[in-house]
């Protein structure tokens, strides 16, 4: 298979597919265009992944190995490692979302803790990027959180806006980044989140916004199997 990718990575062996399949006109012209072969080239990385992943996977699954005690250990379940082992092949090491795939292997392997280990859990990884991530472990830091905004102060996203001015991690983040993560985490069924309008009693004219956050349970699951030891250090 190495091989079989490796050729397909050699700039000679794009421009001789090319000239096996090019139309009979540009053959005949002596047309190779250069754009055909740059196009290939856009997308060889993931197949450079891939060829070099190997040892790079091995590595990683006798960490996680290693991680659980022996007299612990079980076979994960195909529809747990399958999906998991082949989003690795192509994830950069650099990516500090490995991480979770690798704490959500030792969690499926772990006699103690694989019922935790919720398949739901690898899309979910697939939907994040470190951004949201990291904005949820800060959120599992702070929640469960309840602010009131009064009226004048009102802003088009109270939530993300009372996050970025009320906490301290967040003071550097652009508020519709913040928008664009609570949107995902969300999405995701990780937290949830309300905001609603409340006098502060029935006849007076005075009214505020209440805003309260906090992580579902499937949230707090997540966070229990896939990030145990926090995102923060893996992020920095």
């Amino acid at each position: 298979m190495n091989e079989i990718l490796a050729r397909t990575l050699d700039p000679h062996l794009l421009e001789q597919t090319y000239e096996d399949v090019a139309p009979p006109v540009a053959k005949h012209a002596g047309a190779l265009p250069t754009d055909v072969l740059n196009a290939f080239r856009l997308f060889t990385a993931p197949l450079k992944l891939l060829t070099s992943g190997q040892p790079r996977l091995e590595q990683w699954l006798t960490e996680v190995r290693r991680a659980v005690p022996i007299e612990r250990q079980r076979e994960a379940t195909p529809e747990l490692a399958g999906p998991i082992l082949m989003n690795l092949r192509f994830m950069d090491e650099t990516s500090p979302l490995h991480r979770l795939y690798l704490n959500l292997l030792k969690a499926a392997i772990d006699v103690d803790h694989w019922k935790e280990a919720h398949p739901g859990f690898i899309k979910a990884i697939e939907h994040l990027s470190p951004a949201d991530a990291l904005l949820l472990q800060i959120i599992f830091d702070t929640a469960p959180f309840q602010w009131a905004l009064h009226r004048p102060d009102l802003r088009a996203r109270p939530l993300s806006w009372c996050l970025k001015h009320q906490v301290a991690r967040l003071n550097e983040w652009r508020e519709e980044d913040i928008q664009a993560g609570l949107e995902v985490l969300s999405g995701l069924w990780f937290i949830g989140y309300e905001e609603e309008d409340v006098r502060e009693a029935p006849e007076s004219r005075i009214t505020y916004q209440s805003l309260t956050c906090s992580l579902t349970e499937y949230g707090e699951r997540f966070m229990r199997v896939c990030m145990p030891d926090g995102f923060n250090s893996i992020h920095t």
